[in-house]
């Protein structure tokens, strides 16, 4: 069976890290999408191998098109 991916948008602020932190414990893939990486690393002090980060605008179909398929190759 596949794990679970969880995408957790604007995920850089308090809840999106807090949610972060119970879903990796939990065993599930996460997904946080920002629209500054540059300050969510500098947020995010964990390092987990099931957590990606992605710079995207949501309000961009293109880019939440690119961010799925990029999900499923993996």
């Amino acid at each position: 069976m596949k794990s679970k991916i969880s995408i957790i948008v604007g995920g850089s602020g308090q809840l999106g890290i807090s949610l972060s932190k119970l879903l990796l414990n939990k065993n599930q893939n996460v997904v946080i999408t920002t629209r500054n990486i540059i300050s969510s690393k500098k947020k995010i002090s964990f390092k987990h191998k099931r957590l990606r980060l992605f710079k995207i605008n949501v309000l961009k179909k293109k880019r939440i098109n690119f961010l799925l398929k990029k999900i499923k190759q993996k």
